[in-house]
């Protein structure tokens, strides 16, 4: 069963003149060639030689490694939860430990100091990664 609103992956990069490529001009991307998907063409860039050559390969290649790049988010949103797990634990453990001590303005602020930045940076960058998979239909 279909995990994602877009066809799965891998995506395969096929070489100018293959898989259709009328003029011999172009990189076809297509679907994995199995049983569901048959290699179906998902999309047809332009490469011809000259001043965008370059460019339009990294544009091919980007396209190509899209179903892997937004696994790699998914994995990511994981890992800043736990980061953001950790940092929020630390915070409470650092409290703790200064209220007990008696300790206000040293150390143990220092690192409850540190936790939070890093708790608040995981926290945008998660907003930014599910931003990310909003845009291409796959927010969780």
């Amino acid at each position: 069963m279909k995990e994602t609103p877009w066809t799965p992956g891998p995506w395969q990069l096929c070489d100018r003149g293959d898989y259709g490529d009328f003029d011999g001009n172009s990189r076809v991307i297509c679907a994995p060639d199995n049983d569901e998907y048959l290699g179906m063409r998902l999309a047809v860039v332009q490469v011809s030689d000259g001043d965008f050559f370059e460019e339009s390969e990294a544009n091919a290649r980007l396209m190509n490694a899209a179903p892997e790049m937004a696994e790699a988010l998914c994995e990511i949103l994981g890992a800043l939860a736990w980061i953001n797990t950790q940092a929020e634990n630390a915070m409470v453990t650092s409290a703790a430990a200064a209220t007990e001590s008696g300790d206000s303005s040293g150390a143990l602020q220092m690192l409850n100091s540190i936790a939070s930045d890093i708790g608040i940076n995981a926290m945008m960058q998660t907003d930014e990664v599910h931003a990310l998979l909003a845009k291409i239909g796959g927010a969780q």
